[in-house]
């Protein structure tokens, strides 16, 4: 079942098509931008967003697409 779409979140990520792994400009940029994401998406997570990732995987671009639903409660 599809959430109803409030926000859409988009990243890419270029992929080492020899070694079949993710690359990223430098490693340290790499890590702090997955931790940051990683938080960021356990903070929205927190606050009751409902989150769908969508991978989509083609030639040597990895993007990923993160369905965002944000449930209103009005006390």
């Amino acid at each position: 079942m599809r959430l109803c779409v409030d926000f859409v979140l988009v990243y890419e990520e270029l992929i080492d098509l020899e070694e079949k792994k993710l690359i990223g400009f430098k490693k340290t940029d790499s890590e702090r931008n997955e931790k940051w994401r990683q938080k960021f998406m356990r903070n929205l997570g927190r606050m009751g967003v409902q989150q769908e990732e969508v991978v989509n995987v083609s030639c040597s671009l990895y993007c990923v697409c993160v369905l965002l639903n944000c449930i209103v409660i009005f006390i």
